[in-house]
């Protein structure tokens, strides 16, 4: 059995729950742009770097890949650990390692390159995170939405460890 993964990133999490922040028709573009890679691909899951906290905190119940996933009758997982599990598992958020830098800097702003380089070592911690849970589901193929600037990292873990994966899309909605 091939183990496919389908790579869809956003330009932004916006799209993943229906909150007011974009128009009904941008979320209805982003519903059928996973459908039709859905079907395409003949999925038997959606995954996404999400998590329920963060679904909730939007003060919604569901994000748009359940809803699509409950209306195509296929599994769906939320991949990102929650803030107590980031913190159980030294995953900083984007805030934190501003301000440790800053700090470090002399209360000044970091130089880009050392903000993107700490930044960047906090995304793989929760890309490991994402690899195990596709290990965990073990349903293939699946579509997987993530934000735009994971998809070039993701990808070649994914690889790595054996999964085949295709990018469907690297940043939507503007290519």
């Amino acid at each position: 059995m091939v183990k496919e993964v389908h790579l869809v990133g956003l330009d932004n999490d916006k799209f993943q729950v229906e909150d007011g922040q974009i128009t009904t028709e941008e979320i209805q573009k982003f519903r059928r742009l996973v459908r039709d890679v859905c079907k395409t691909f003949g999925a038997q899951a959606i995954a996404e770097e999400f998590c329920e906290e963060w679904v909730k905190q939007r003060k919604r119940e569901e994000s748009v890949c359940l809803q699509e996933a409950r209306s195509l009758k296929l599994r769906h997982r939320y991949f990102d650990p929650d803030t107590l599990e980031r913190k159980r598992l030294g995953i900083r958020c984007r805030a934190d390692v501003y301000q440790e830098l800053w700090i470090e800097c002399g209360d000044q702003n970091p130089p880009k390159e050392t903000l993107h380089a700490a930044y960047r070592k906090e995304d793989e911690k929760r890309e490991r995170c994402w690899l195990e849970e596709f290990r965990s589901l073990n349903v293939w193929p699946v579509v997987f939405v993530c934000g735009a600037y994971h998809v070039e990292w993701f990808r070649p873990l994914l690889e790595s460890e054996g999964l085949s994966c295709k990018v469907i899309v690297s940043r939507w909605p503007s290519g």
